[in-house]
């Protein structure tokens, strides 16, 4: 078994009887088996990152996500704990490894350019030493690019503690709250399950931000006052929006814990038009 990028406690809110139906995008099947099985890579980072996350991350969590399934309300201890999980829970999925290794030919490029500069200005106040200063450039250059895949997997790793991403989880924080309930029907989860709008992120007033934690009970924060509800019992549109989401962001796994005919067909599609939910 490989290391998770969803906790096992999180899908466990997507079971039924134990077990829980994955519905596969690339090989256009579904199936159901055990939460232990599934959203996990061989590889993906060491053990000792594996034991941080379950240690410093999701245990700290598990009472809060009880609550928040049972749609009780949590303290503010257990807010900042489930704001760093829902943060890392953003950062640690194969899309966001995938995201960071897209950015590195950009910062590659952009650390190449500041040392081509350094070495313009040296060339610049040692004439004469231009083939040398050429050779040493052309070396670094190589070394770069060969260790930039490397690079982006240290980088995305590193990234995954808490600590170094305090923005994101003020932002998180800085937010209202609200529980989202589906009593005849169900949400759906995925392999990338935070989802935001990417070109507001969830900084921004309008900005805002859903996950959802249980088959019922999803959470949905944003700045808006209105409605003054903390618990919105939502009707079939606001579930069917979620889900859009919840499909949208999907890698390739969408999770649930029944399986009906249209699950498969709509994780297809591939596109959806999405809005806010006021």
């Amino acid at each position: 078994m490989g290391h998770h990028y969803l906790p096992q406690f999180y899908l466990q809110g997507f079971t039924k009887e134990g077990l829980i139906w994955v519905h596969d995008r690339v090989e256009g099947k579904s199936f159901r088996t055990q939460p232990k099985v599934v959203a996990n890579e061989n590889g993906m980072y060491g053990d000792e990152m594996e034991s941080y996350l379950a240690n410093h991350v999701e245990t700290p969590t598990m009472a809060a996500l009880e609550k928040v399934r049972n749609l009780i309300k949590i303290n503010e201890n257990e807010r900042i704990a489930l704001a760093k999980y829902i943060i890392t829970l953003w950062k640690r999925v194969p899309k966001a490894r995938k995201r960071t290794a897209e950015q590195m030919p950009r910062i590659s490029a952009s650390v190449i350019a500041e040392i081509r500069r350094d070495f313009d200005h040296y060339i610049s106040d040692h004439p004469g030493e231009e083939a040398r200063v050429e050779e040493r450039f052309r070396e670094v250059e190589e070394i770069i690019e060969k260790y930039q895949g490397l690079q982006s997997k240290q980088i995305w790793q590193m990234g995954l503690r808490p600590k170094l991403t305090p923005r994101a989880i003020e932002g998180l924080l800085s937010m209202r709250w609200r529980y989202l309930v589906t009593e005849d029907d169900f949400f759906l989860t995925s392999d990338n399950p935070v989802f935001f709008f990417e070109d507001e992120g969830i900084g921004r007033p309008q900005s805002e931000l859903s996950i959802p934690i249980s088959s019922n009970v999803a959470i949905w924060a944003n700045r808006n006052p209105l409605p003054e509800l903390d618990i919105i019992n939502l009707k079939s549109q606001g579930l069917k929006e979620l889900n859009r989401r919840t499909a949208s962001n999907a890698t390739r796994y969408l999770f649930s814990k029944e399986n009906q005919q249209w699950i498969l067909p709509f994780h297809q599609q591939g596109s959806w038009h999405l809005n806010h939910l006021l």
